[in-house]
């Protein structure tokens, strides 16, 4: 297998020295190629015999493929171009491509291990996809990013992200087959990622996020309360992990708005309806001033505290209601069809 594989790129990279065509490089099938062989490689009997010429066909693949793809599309083929390069250079830097050559005499770096390069092809399988929206390098990011997870000890500060992504290539599959039970397994993956953070993990916010997003979006299939319930706690986590300055903060915020107005509609409960007006007035100081997202949460604002007076008649919601939803009309952009 690892030896067709290394065969079939190497193919797509001659004809593209040969003819110019670039479209074999940039053929999604290549990402799938190159998901399989390095997966195929970490298993394989002969690693150590092959690895050169692994590292090799893989590093030129993305190499070409981030110079002919727009700059702003090719970022990431361009990272683990450089990462597969790093291990290269430890082993044979005859190999390694001549333009990452001198930036990596220049510094050399510590090279990534076999679990963190595989992590690196899956989440560049599923970025992939998002470009392409090819159903098969979605499914080669899931099991590249599977494999990274079952590779990655449970003493390791990076399973919880490993674990997060995969659950949210899963999640992102269930969207596109409409299947609750890829949903189901998003949701059981996301609850493990959650339950995998570390007190020193640099990002504990995003598990918690994601995982409310897929419980949210099981609530929204089934109407299941415990769903909705599970979904608020885990943006509630997802809120008090993640600081002001940080850009998905008011994102945060403003889901868990969303969710606990979803909550009130069903209950009455008016308790939740008071966290959901102090949640967007937090939320809204961080959006850009004049923006639309400014104008959407003002206007949320401006509907919440209108229910609230509704339920109280205390007279000043309505007056700050009326101010809301004023200052969202003034604040939408003139192009916008808000």
């Amino acid at each position: 297998m690892v030896d067709r594989l290394v065969a079939a790129l190497t193919a797509r990279l001659q004809r593209f020295t040969e003819e110019g065509d670039p479209s074999g490089l940039l053929d999604p099938a290549a990402i799938e190629e190159a998901s399989s062989l390095w997966r195929n490689h970490i298993r394989d009997e002969r690693k150590a015999e092959r690895l050169c010429d692994v590292l090799a066909v893989l590093a030129n693949l993305f190499l070409v493929r981030c110079q002919v793809l727009p700059q702003d599309e090719g970022k990431d083929d361009a990272m683990v171009a450089f990462a597969f390069c790093e291990v290269l250079a430890a082993i044979d830097p005859a190999q390694i491509p001549e333009p990452i050559q001198s930036v990596l005499a220049e510094a050399p770096l510590d090279p990534p291990d076999d679990v963190e390069l595989l992590v690196r092809v899956g989440r560049r399988a599923f970025g992939e996809h998002a470009r392409t929206g090819h159903p098969g390098v979605l499914d080669a990011a899931i099991a590249a990013l599977r494999d990274a997870a079952a590779f990655t000890s449970f003493q390791d500060d990076l399973r919880a992200g490993r674990l997060s992504d995969l659950a949210l290539a899963l999640f992102t599959r269930s969207q596109l087959l409409g299947d609750d039970s890829e949903l189901d397994a998003a949701i059981d993956v996301g609850q493990q990622a959650a339950a995998a953070i570390r007190a020193d993990h640099h990002d504990p916010a995003t598990p918690h996020g994601r995982l409310a997003l897929f419980l949210g979006e099981r609530f929204e299939r089934k109407r299941d309360r415990a769903d909705l319930d599970a979904a608020i706690e885990s943006m509630r986590e997802a809120v008090a992990l993640s600081s002001p300055g940080d850009p998905a903060h008011a994102m945060y915020l403003s889901e868990l708005a969303n969710s606990l107005r979803t909550r009130f509609e069903r209950t009455g409960n008016l308790e939740d309806l008071d966290t959901v007006i102090d949640l967007i007035r937090q939320a809204v100081p961080l959006r850009e001033a004049g923006s639309i997202s400014e104008s959407i949460q003002l206007g949320n604002l401006g509907a919440a505290l209108l229910s609230r007076f509704q339920r109280t008649g205390n007279a000043e919601d309505i007056a700050a209601a009326i101010d809301a939803t004023q200052r969202a009309v003034d604040s939408t952009p003139s192009d916008s069809d808000y």
